[in-house]
């Protein structure tokens, strides 16, 4: 994906740098739009609430096995 942005950008590059993470230490982001405090309470609540019942752990197990790892 960075590599078709920065096709379309001028004055762009991908760095060469690799990023090292433990193989148990994964990772997810969500972007939320600077200052819609709304919104990111809304999901922070919903995240706190999918942690607390599992659900998150559950949703990793089923992605991963749908990717068969």
């Amino acid at each position: 994906m960075a590599e078709q942005y920065v096709k379309n950008q001028e004055g762009l590059v991908v760095a060469g740098v690799k990023i090292e993470q433990a193989e148990d230490e994964g990772g997810s982001a969500i972007a939320v739009k600077k200052g819609n405090q709304k919104l990111l309470d809304q999901i922070n609540t919903t995240l706190e609430k999918l942690k607390t019942n599992g659900d998150i752990e559950r949703f990793v197990v089923e992605a991963n096995e749908m990717l068969g790892e």
